[in-house]
């Protein structure tokens, strides 16, 4: 994947940049939501399963949070997670995350709990450490198994978030964002 550490450093330092002006638009978002609209747009843009098809709200609930808590407990993941996905090519960045959103949204449309609202980057998250984690298996390169085993480390406790264990979380959102994001890194090792 790269040819030397020198390499992929640069590429891992280009991609905390970008990263953190994505995690910068989450907060804007928020607070243009908070502020300006009062949570409108996260009513609006909320995925509702099986309530009428809104490919819409598949694609932007990820960008949306309940709160300030629920919006700080996603930050650092979605930077060192997003991170470490983009530092792998931005073809990987794109097709890893448009695919995390529609299979995540697709399952919690069709599968969440009726009744509920979803949103937030945790799904978006969870696909991204499924995408780290399935790299070992698809792109078999030593830089692949460094990363999956600091993600492991570093985040292993986010196995547990597809497990309904928590009322209010979104385990379906979590466990299709996670298998989103495993189908991308097998699709991007075919190409």
């Amino acid at each position: 994947m790269f040819d030397n550490l020198t390499t992929y450093l640069n590429s891992l330092v280009q991609a905390a940049i970008v990263m953190g002006v994505f995690l910068v638009v989450l907060w804007v978002i928020y607070f243009v939501d908070a502020l300006l609209f009062r949570g409108k747009l996260k009513q609006r843009f909320g995925l509702i399963p099986r309530g009428s098809f809104a490919p819409l709200r598949i694609l932007f609930s990820p960008f949306f949070h309940v709160d300030l808590g629920h919006l700080a407990a996603n930050s650092l993941p979605f930077f060192v997670l997003g991170t470490l996905v983009l530092s792998q090519g931005s073809t990987a960045f794109w097709l890893a995350t448009l695919l995390i959103i529609i299979v995540g949204g697709l399952g919690v449309w069709l599968l969440g709990k009726s009744g509920t609202q979803h949103i937030g980057a945790s799904g978006l998250i969870l696909g991204y450490f499924g995408f780290l984690l399935a790299n070992v298996i698809f792109n078999t390169d030593l830089l692949s198994l460094v990363i999956a085993v600091v993600v492991g480390l570093l985040y292993l406790g986010l196995i547990t978030q597809i497990v309904p264990l928590k009322k209010g979380v979104s385990t379906t959102g979590h466990l299709f964002g996670f298998l989103g994001g495993v189908l991308a890194s097998f699709l991007l090792s075919l190409l």
